[in-house]
């Protein structure tokens, strides 16, 4: 018998009323028939407290059992003076039935919905079997289920728990935040007006995905930015709202998510590290514009003040080392980068690549669904066409490439992250990340 039959029956065997410590309604009913089969199972290890008539000290916490996402069923079993503990996950604003479809236990049973710093977001008691309840989402994202008995020395039982979306069910969504990292020169937003990942946010939040694109030092070494980011990813940790996260970064900000991935992750929470346009092998032109600068120490001062004067401006700190990035960005320095900062096996490494033409290159244009570069960047364009084929302006194809190699998207530098902003383009980069997004949730 399926979970929605399952759910017809307990819907249509009449309601009662029960305790409800979270303020929200509770609808009891019982089913003389619940179905024993299951698309998830789990089951717990024999507790060593089993056989003991000690009484309990509180429940503690099991293993985690099998995910639930949010819409299924899973069975288990709940060891003397343990509680049974689940993740399960849905957009905000979603309303979920929550079946105790099972409950072998003498007394009756507690259930909790908690956040990931252990804080209780819902709790229902008095529950036994065949009780439903219901849940709204409050934000986007992945909670825990606790289920225990009310008598912390109940001896251990079976159970089975039921997931069901009743409303707002219609949209995609993730258990993982993502978090969007901008490149060089970026910020989060300029003036509060021109956002770095233009519509981005708007665009997938309605959609069930939590998304943070804060902002770390526009001139700056990836691990100096890599530190900066991390402090971002501590602080969502510290909300409770989230345990592990994707991280998308763009130019530079794919280095910065690599570095993070690799020297600041001791706990393993980053799933996956996707980068657009990143330059993982350096550049030739920033070999030139580098070998011209380290000649003129009067450019190196001029530059690096105004460096500090548009960090400023942006509202971050003015103490930028721009010469130190650009020289990280290198072949040579990419070398280095690269043989320090190696793939952990445990994270998917994705890239994607930007490619645009010369105005002037008919059959470019004409095959790239009229793509054409933004015309202060067509000098790079062509110098990189020149040393390195196919490029979008500022990063060729081939330095892009790092990890599962995704393909190329017909897109100059400031096409691929939303801009210019208002100016019909060939390249829809929102449709293009609600796909990176799905593709995303897929992963976990």
């Amino acid at each position: 018998m399926t979970w929605w039959i399952m759910m017809g029956l307990l819907a249509c065997s009449g309601p009662s009323s029960k305790e409800d410590t979270s303020g929200v309604s509770t609808d009891i009913v019982t089913d003389p028939s619940t179905s024993t089969s299951s698309p998830s199972t789990s089951t717990y290890p024999s507790s060593t407290t089993e056989d003991s008539t000690a009484p309990c000290d509180g429940l503690v916490q099991a293993t985690e059992g099998a995910y639930l996402g949010w819409t299924a069923r899973v069975e288990g079993t709940r060891e003397r003076c343990e509680a049974a503990a689940h993740a399960f996950h849905a957009p905000q604003g979603t309303q979920m039935e929550i079946g105790l479809l099972e409950w072998t236990a003498e007394g009756s049973a507690q259930l909790q919905v908690l956040d990931w710093n252990g804080s209780e977001i819902a709790s229902w008691n008095g529950l036994t079997n065949g009780d439903r309840v219901s849940f709204t989402f409050p934000w986007s994202g992945e909670l825990l289920l606790r289920l225990g008995p009310d008598d912390t020395s109940a001896e251990r039982n079976a159970y089975s728990l039921g997931l069901l979306c009743t409303d707002n069910c219609e949209h995609e969504g993730s258990r993982y935040p993502i978090l969007f990292m901008h490149g060089m020169a970026g910020t989060d937003s300029w003036l509060s007006i021109v956002d770095y990942w233009w519509q981005v946010p708007e665009h997938l939040e309605p959609r069930g995905y939590s998304i943070l694109a804060p902002a770390v030092d526009p001139f700056q070494t990836s691990a100096v930015r890599a530190q900066q980011w991390n402090v971002h990813l501590n602080e969502l940790y510290a909300s409770g709202r989230a345990r592990r996260v994707h991280l998308f970064g763009h130019s530079q900000g794919g280095l910065d998510a690599r570095w993070l991935t690799t020297h600041l992750d001791p706990e393993h929470r980053i799933v996956s590290v996707t980068t657009m346009a990143t330059p993982h092998h350096g550049s030739q032109t920033v070999d030139v514009i580098s070998g011209l600068l380290e000649s003129s120490l009067i450019a190196d001062d001029i530059l690096e003040a105004m460096a500090d004067i548009y960090a400023s401006w942006v509202g971050l700190t003015s103490d930028q080392e721009l010469l130190e990035q650009l020289a990280s960005m290198t072949t040579a320095g990419s070398d280095a980068f690269n043989a320090e900062t190696p793939n952990r096996p445990d994270v998917v490494y994705s890239s994607w690549a930007g490619i645009t033409c010369n105005p002037l290159d008919l059959i470019c244009s004409f095959s790239r669904d009229g793509e054409t570069v933004f015309a202060p960047l067509i000098t790079s364009h062509l110098t990189l066409q020149l040393l390195e084929g196919d490029n979008d302006g500022l990063v060729s194809e081939d330095s892009a490439k790092w990890g599962t190699y995704m393909g190329s998207v017909n897109a100059d530098h400031l096409d691929e992250v939303g801009h210019l902003v208002g100016i019909p383009d060939s390249f829809d980069h929102l449709g293009f990340y609600a796909s990176e997004a799905a593709r995303l949730a897929d992963l976990e």
